[in-house]
């Protein structure tokens, strides 16, 4: 919360000292793909990734993931100068997830045939956020480049408290022809039903023949803060050998991301025209 709150005040302090007698207002339509990214706590794990075991089966996931990767937004701008912008938006948001499993399985009068199963999903919620957009340098009649920084929120919907089970999945497969069986659960849960967000990127406002085509922005979003969590358990057992391993690991939902952004920016107000100055209006 502290953090969310020195950011806002250094975007509003390092914006006003320079804003010009013209106000421009814009509105935008957005477009985000998004790689997730999710931290996790393995459990009786050899790696993140494979499960030690004397059977020809592994479990795979990754903490970064383009899996249903794309997002929806609005969001609006005031221009303070020509090379300065403030904006306020949302989105739709999530991170996705895939868990797979690959193992043997034995059917009687079949044999044995290797397989693949999978568990996809989002763990979505929405993100509002504000961002300082200062303009580095341009081309002219092209494009010009900003760096962007901010602060936002992500918060998800369902019940406020934290800790209620979201919904489960499963699969399991016979391994061998002596019995022995895996079984893979996956539980999601509620975890905080806010997390804050610190923003930075890169932006480009794209022109050709002087004419403003559409805007694209390259930003990377970090939380500290789980808004859901999941909890997943690879169980491999043999009753005829009283042979059983568990292995478990949390997932942690935070909001972290990439994002590659496509916008398009409408005016709907300007107070008066701007002198003429040595910087060009990427505005117009």
């Amino acid at each position: 919360m502290k953090t969310k709150n020195v950011v806002i005040t250094a975007i509003l302090i390092f914006s006003i000292g320079q804003v010009s007698a013209q106000l421009k207002c814009f509105f935008y339509t957005d477009i985000f793909g998004k790689m997730s990214i999710t931290s996790d706590n393995s459990f009786h794990w050899n790696t993140k990734t494979n499960v030690n075991s004397p059977y020809n089966l592994e479990y795979k996931t990754s903490n970064f993931c383009f899996w249903a990767p794309l997002n929806f937004g609005i969001s609006a701008g005031i221009q303070l100068s020509p090379k300065k912008e403030i904006l306020i938006g949302l989105n739709t948001d999530g991170n996705s997830f895939i868990y797979k499993v690959y193992a043997d399985n034995y059917q009687n009068g079949i044999g044995y045939t290797f397989g693949e199963s999978s568990i996809k999903g989002k763990s979505s919620f929405i993100r509002y956020y504000i961002n300082y957009k200062y303009t580095l340098y341009s081309l002219p009649s092209n494009l010009n480049c900003s760096i962007i920084i901010g602060a936002g929120m992500a918060q998800r919907g369902g019940p406020q408290k934290g800790g209620e089970s979201t919904g489960n999945f499963g699969i399991a497969g016979t391994i061998d022809e002596n019995g022995t069986v895996y079984a893979f659960q996956n539980k999601s849960f509620t975890w905080h039903k806010r997390g804050y967000l610190i923003n930075f990127g890169l932006g480009s406002d794209v022109y050709i023949r002087n004419k403003y085509i559409f805007s694209s922005t390259l930003i990377f979003t970090y939380s500290p803060y789980a808004t859901g969590r999941d909890l997943n358990t690879l169980t491999i057992s043999n009753p005829n050998t009283n042979y059983s391993k568990t292995y478990k690991q949390n997932v942690d939902f935070k909001g972290t991301g990439l994002y590659l952004g496509v916008s398009r920016r409408f005016q709907i107000y300007q107070t008066k025209k701007i002198k003429p100055t040595d910087q060009k209006d990427y505005f117009k």
